[in-house]
């Protein structure tokens, strides 16, 4: 038993890497010109996650001006990063993670990539715009999440036995508790030590 428990913690452990590398694998747009980039898909469902990665071509010591991708409330940003691994030579690569709020069509990336080089020589790069469609899985005449009409009412008789419960155990703690003390007054009267009385000798 011991055995079999020792290799099957072994393989969890080594799966761990693999699962991780599939979670952090990254699939990068191919480099067509100086600045490319790709979403992960062109259709969600309403509250799933996606992303957005681009390409630019850039030396490892050029300043990067991206713009903010997204649309505030219905396409909103959770997180950014660059990218390094499986990036081709001679390009700089980032992604962001988006969530979509609201269904309907927009555009996500828009504006111009700075490139700033060492000389402070700028070169704006103009960006292919990219639009996602954002879906809900409801059917025509179902009705979305609605907002709260009304507070409900306590339920009276589960609030008038909850009291009653209260109430008893409240009772019952006390009665203990005076029960417990009389008892440990008695207990210290009964094993009290007796006064020596003083012995008195005839002469």
């Amino acid at each position: 038993m011991r055995h079999a428990l020792s290799i099957l913690t072994l393989a969890l452990i080594t799966s761990l890497p693999i699962a991780c590398a599939k979670r952090d694998r990254t699939i990068l747009p191919k480099p067509t010109e100086p600045l490319t980039a790709i979403l992960s898909t062109n259709q969600v469902l309403l509250g799933q996650p996606f992303t957005l990665t681009a390409l630019v071509q850039a030396g490892p010591n050029d300043r990067i001006d991206w713009p903010s991708p997204g649309i505030t409330p219905a396409i909103v940003q959770r997180n950014a990063r660059d990218i390094s691994t499986g990036v081709p030579t001679g390009y700089r690569a980032r992604q962001w993670d988006l969530i979509a709020l609201r269904p309907g069509s927009f555009s996500i990336w828009t504006g111009t990539v700075v490139r700033t080089d060492a000389e402070q020589n700028e070169r704006h790069l103009a960006v292919t715009p990219l639009a996602i469609q954002v879906v809900t899985t409801l059917q025509p005449g179902e009705e979305g999440v609605r907002d709260i009409t009304g507070l409900q009412q306590w339920p009276r008789r589960v609030a008038t036995r909850l009291l009653y419960a209260l109430g008893i155990v409240a009772a019952l703690a006390l009665v203990i508790a005076l029960l417990a003390r009389y008892l440990l007054r008695r207990r210290k009267t009964a094993i009290a030590p007796p006064l020596l009385s003083r012995r008195t000798s005839a002469h």
